[in-house]
């Protein structure tokens, strides 16, 4: 049984990463598979800078053979690591992880030195990515909702944190960007703008459950417009930590295997 779920894993991943139709995509050249790891199904908000750290030494480390030649899953394209909740600090307005000014507050207990861990992860060839637009979850996450801040508007936000929320990331040197959903900063869109305003090439990756996709798709019920203002987005609900969980969110990525293309790819969730 446990290996016909595995077959139909590879599967789907084969076909998910093959197919691509409609050209799309952010405009920038981060159009190849994306592989890495990143931190939520590990520690979920529980993260820190050291343990970010250590992911990527170990996502280098030479400790097993391929073909007779130590090799690392950095060597075999896993070339990214990503923080997720719990590196915020809920000490801004009315309890939320922005100040007066729109800018993010970082919980320098969790992450002393955060600018130097990106450095880090550089020095040794990985890229870095960031987790914005936190869902608020109060079950898993600490601070409120983004829609509490005076002057916010419903799916919108505080229209000043969208170019704060870039400045911050490029400023601390991340290369990618996850957005979730719920944070009331939704718009794509808009992100992507602010991003290319940047003029740095950002990896977007949008974790909007499924409510956000690029183009119309077998089942999907509303699509916005203007193209795919983002390289990956998510196409199921959270991943849980099962073989059936992971084939179920497959099967609903499956739906959209007529609009994932390179540059602008379908992904169940986090694998």
């Amino acid at each position: 049984f446990f290996g016909t779920i595995c077959s139909m894993v590879s599967l789907m991943l084969l076909v998910l990463t093959a197919v691509g139709i409609d050209p799309g995509g952010y405009p920038n050249g981060l159009t190849g598979p994306i592989r890495g790891w990143r931190s939520w199904n590990a520690v979920q908000s529980d993260v820190t800078q050291e343990f970010i750290e250590r992911q990527v030494t170990a996502i280098t480390a030479k400790r097993l053979k391929v073909n007779g030649v130590l090799t690392s899953l950095f060597d075999l394209g896993f070339d990214r690591v990503g923080i997720d909740s719990g590196w915020a600090n809920c000490t801004g307005v009315n309890g939320s992880w922005h100040d007066e000014s729109g800018h993010f507050i970082i919980n320098i207990t969790r992450f002393p030195a955060m600018k130097a861990m990106v450095d880090k992860g550089h020095a040794l060839g990985v890229k870095m990515d960031m987790y914005l637009n936190q869902d608020m979850d109060p079950g898993w996450h600490n601070c409120k909702n983004e829609g509490s801040i005076h002057g916010a508007a419903g799916n919108t936000g505080n229209m000043a944190s969208y170019h704060n929320d870039i400045a911050d990331t490029i400023a601390l040197g991340f290369d990618g960007i996850k957005f979730d959903a719920g944070g009331g900063n939704d718009d794509m869109n808009r992100w992507a703008a602010e991003i290319n305003a940047s003029g740095r090439e950002v990896l977007i990756e949008n974790c909007n459950n499924g409510g956000y996709v690029p183009y119309p798709a077998h089942g999907a019920a509303g699509t916005p417009s203007g193209g795919c203002p983002f390289n990956m987005f998510r196409t199921g609900i959270d991943e849980a930590p099962s073989p059936l969980s992971t084939v179920s969110n497959l099967m609903d990525a499956a739906r959209y295997l007529n609009v994932s293309t390179p540059g602008c790819w379908a992904y169940p969730d986090m694998l």
